[in-house]
């Protein structure tokens, strides 16, 4: 059996802009929301790995578009896990239009906490099955590399972002989509400009009632913005746009 999960969602609103385009939110909720039911499918959802006192943490996040991301009903998702590597665990995606064309690439890197000592578990602590075949084929080139340092928090203007009840997940943690949510509101995106590429790094946690503190670099076709909480950087995201013609 081939470790691949494909389903086709409806989109709502929600998951669109003042413009009509798919938000960086909105794709990664449905990146996350699929992992999570392939998960379920092969026995490491939340509930088994909650009674080993295991979590799954999304350490980073990074998709391209590909093509036109407006005027969509609904989009075919496709999901397969890369082997896991010592204490990390890759996951590939794709997102396409009803007639097959390809919209977006996306790649996760995960890994596996225990939530008795907060310490990361190696990767054999968890099996996909001895029954499966993984698929073979990578996105992105199967990588997917921490973003360095901007060193923002003494430039420019900062935004301030309270962590609601709204935001928080499973693991009482600020959910990895509620991030680009906060930074969008932050950056404001124009009509004028196409979401283009999206990486975002999970630095350390913020909680329920937590304050994130954003700073932003803002070139004609790169944002940099990093998020800081309690004087720790929280969260790091490169976004490329390209101008509309």
């Amino acid at each position: 059996m081939k470790l691949f999960y494909s389903t086709t969602y409806k989109l709502t609103t929600n998951f669109f802009d003042a413009y009509d385009r798919l938000t960086a939110e909105g794709i990664l909720d449905l990146c996350q929301d699929i992992a999570g039911r392939h998960a379920t499918m092969l026995g490491l959802g939340f509930a088994p790995l909650n009674e080993r006192h295991l979590h799954w943490v999304v350490l980073r996040n990074r998709f391209v578009v590909k093509s036109d991301i407006t005027n969509l009903d609904e989009v075919i998702v496709e999901t397969w896990p890369l082997p896991a590597g010592r204490a990390d665990f890759l996951r590939c995606y794709r997102l396409r239009r009803p007639d097959g064309t390809l919209l977006i690439e996306a790649i996760s890197q995960w890994v596996i906490i225990d939530s008795r000592n907060n310490m990361i578990q190696r990767g054999s602590c968890v099996s996909y099955g001895e029954d499966k075949e993984f698929y073979d084929d990578v996105v992105l080139d199967g990588k997917i590399n921490k973003l360095d340092d901007f060193a923002l928090s003494d430039k420019g203007e900062v935004y301030t972002y309270a962590v609601e009840y709204g935001d928080i997940d499973h693991n009482l943690h600020m959910n990895n989509t509620k991030y680009c949510l906060a930074i969008s509101n932050f950056l404001k995106p124009s009509p004028d400009v196409i979401l283009k590429e999206y990486q975002i790094d999970y630095l350390h946690e913020t909680r329920y009632q937590g304050k994130l503190f954003f700073f932003k670099s803002v070139g004609e076709e790169v944002a940099l913005v990093e998020g800081y909480h309690d004087g720790k950087i929280s969260t790091r995201a490169e976004i490329h746009y390209q101008k509309v013609k």
